[in-house]
């Protein structure tokens, strides 16, 4: 199996990393854009094929690059997920129409919302606050669909005849020439400090979503490791984590400190201070 990826921003290759780490670390993923990418399809029969929904319509990158490599997807097996920002339709139908025209089979269909990569739509903007949530919502919907795919009942998000309604009565009918021909507007001379600015901005929204989901990671843990004391729940060791905030400072708070933010008695807070001293 192999994934390949359009990512403009890099929500889309952030899910389907996300999916393959819990589907299979093992597989590998390569841009679309990549000269070798088409060579390495040649060696696989299932791929996962990912991708950013443009105006409810394929972006013109991928189209072309799924035309232009016709002979490559018969016999198949390919299993989609579509990146937007608010509404597609039928995001995973419009490239599955295209592969299943060149013989493929579609397993299955994922659509993820994910926080805005155009820049001029108020109705896509969010608070940082916000954006996380549609982050943590996503990789919800990631591990259900990588259970379903486990247990042969893969997802099929915008696969099916009314949802090719909807993505053509809701967005692309209207929006259509949007994505239709590469854009010679915008001229960005890569010599130039506007152009390092926007490549700086850029590392910097990877390197805090990377950050915000390692800190997810961890403070997952910790509260799964608390819930191993008997008579401690999620709840109380979701408000001690909520809290103390650092394993350091969870591992200096004193039994009475525990005993007042997770509401136990002092018993109960001296056991939760042993196993934090013992296992953290």
């Amino acid at each position: 199996m192999i994934g390949i990826y359009f990512s403009g921003t890099g929500n889309t290759k952030y899910c389907l990393e996300k999916f393959v780490a819990l589907y299979d670390r093992n597989i590998e993923i390569t841009p679309l854009e990549d000269e070798g990418t088409i060579e390495k399809v040649k060696h696989h029969k299932d791929i996962i094929f990912a991708y950013p929904i443009y105006y409810g319509n394929l972006p013109k990158i991928v189209r072309d690059f799924i035309c232009e490599n016709s002979d490559a997807w018969k016999g198949k097996h390919i299993f989609i997920i579509a990146t937007m920002g608010l509404f597609s339709g039928d995001g995973a139908g419009v490239s599955a129409r295209l592969f299943k025209r060149y013989g493929a089979h579609i397993w299955g269909g994922l659509h993820l919302k994910m926080p805005d990569c155009i820049c001029d739509v108020k109705a896509l903007k969010h608070t940082p606050d916000q954006n996380k949530q549609i982050v943590i919502q996503a990789e919800e919907c990631i591990k259900s669909a990588v259970y379903n795919l486990k247990n042969g009942t893969p997802t099929k998000n915008g696969l099916s005849f009314w949802c090719h309604i909807a993505g053509l009565l809701g967005q692309r009918l209207w929006f259509y020439r949007k994505t239709q021909a590469y854009s010679d507007k915008i001229q960005i001379n890569a010599n130039r400090k506007l152009f390092s600015l926007m490549t700086n901005i850029q590392d910097e929204v990877h390197r805090f979503s990377l950050s915000f989901q390692q800190q997810t990671h961890k403070k997952k843990t910790y509260e799964l490791e608390l819930t191993k004391i008997k008579g401690i729940g999620e709840a109380k060791a979701l408000a001690l984590i909520k809290h103390f905030k650092t394993k350091q400072a969870l591992k200096d708070a004193s039994p009475d400190e525990i005993a007042s933010v997770a509401k136990v008695k002092e018993e109960k807070a001296k056991e939760i201070y042993d196993f934090i001293k013992e296992n953290f």
